[in-house]
């Protein structure tokens, strides 16, 4: 599997969130970056993107610090994994429709003639995807919307940060296999797929949000734009929502008190889209006696 397949085994827990989502941020910055303190020990809290342009080349200075302060870096998923031929191997089983009838077969007519029509406006073959299943398509066509866009994984917040962490000696671990994720796609059921193709095509029109709006969100940690749009999807695509976002958050709550409890400084990453809302990892750990403080952008990270 190429690096761009990798690269959308996790970007879809971030775009399928962030469709209806300046200047290059500067490195004094520090978007959707909390510190938590329990105790005598300062953890931090990021909420990653994961597909960015060449213009975020640079990483905010306190991602840096915090990064620096902190003896164990937790990710969504195992990095190095997701590189391997035999992971890939298995994510490429999961996407492929079943024979006879591939893709057409596992969607209404109405679906499949407007996809068709979809690719051929993106210059694309009809046929091009007829070999998957639609939960792949759906997030090949958002990818491909952000590509288009000049966004790719290796500018990611969550990528980067795993090669610092990995040549800075952290101690890296992670919330999910990549199993877990592939089953998160490949277990959605058929309705649910033929939900998220549709809605993938719906929102891949000029008149659709850009790309642009994500940067933006996220530049700013307009975590109100954020949750605005999370209860939308949540309204309208109750199922993806349940099993992309609040399921995972739920899944990873045990974990995550663990380690905030412990002695340990932890910086945890994950997409931005899993912080906030009502379900959102923000809230709920605040419920839980918890209290997550942005990060001023001047201020260095420190343990107290």
């Amino acid at each position: 599997m190429s690096q761009r397949f990798a690269g959308t085994l996790w970007a879809l827990f971030t775009l399928a969130v962030l469709l209806r989502l300046g200047p290059a941020a500067a490195q004094d910055q520090a978007p959707f970056l909390w510190r938590i303190d329990v105790a005598r020990t300062t953890h931090y809290l990021l909420g990653s993107i994961h597909l960015l342009p060449e213009s975020e080349a640079v990483l905010p200075a306190a991602y840096e610090r915090a990064l620096k302060a902190s003896d164990v870096v937790v990710f969504e998923t195992d990095f190095d994994a997701l590189q391997e031929p035999d992971t890939q191997q298995r994510f490429l089983t999961a996407a492929r429709a079943p024979m006879p009838g591939g893709l057409r077969g596992q969607l209404h007519a109405e679906t499949y003639h407007a996809l068709s029509e979809h690719l051929g406006g993106l210059g694309l073959p009809a046929g091009s995807f007829d070999s998957f299943k639609p939960w792949f398509v759906a997030m090949s066509l958002e990818l491909l919307r952000y590509q288009r866009a000049g966004f790719a994984a290796e500018y990611g917040i969550d990528g980067r940060l795993f090669k610092r962490a990995l040549d800075g000696g952290k101690t890296i671990e992670w919330l999910e296999s990549v199993d877990q994720q592939i089953h998160v796609l490949s277990g959605m059921g058929p309705a649910v797929e033929e939900a998220y193709l549709r809605a993938a095509i719906e929102e891949d029109q000029p008149s659709g949000p850009q790309p642009e709006t994500l940067l933006r969100i996220w530049r700013q940690s307009d975590t109100a734009a954020l949750a605005e749009n999370i209860a939308e999807m949540k309204s309208g695509y109750p199922e993806i929502y349940l099993r992309v976002l609040s399921g995972r958050n739920a899944g990873w709550l045990a974990n995550l008190r663990q380690r905030l409890d412990g002695r340990k400084p932890t910086m945890i990453v994950v997409g931005a889209a899993h912080l906030v809302g009502g379900d959102g990892l923000l809230q709920t750990l605040a419920a839980d006696g918890y209290t997550p403080t942005p990060v001023e952008a001047d201020l260095a990270p420190t343990q107290p």
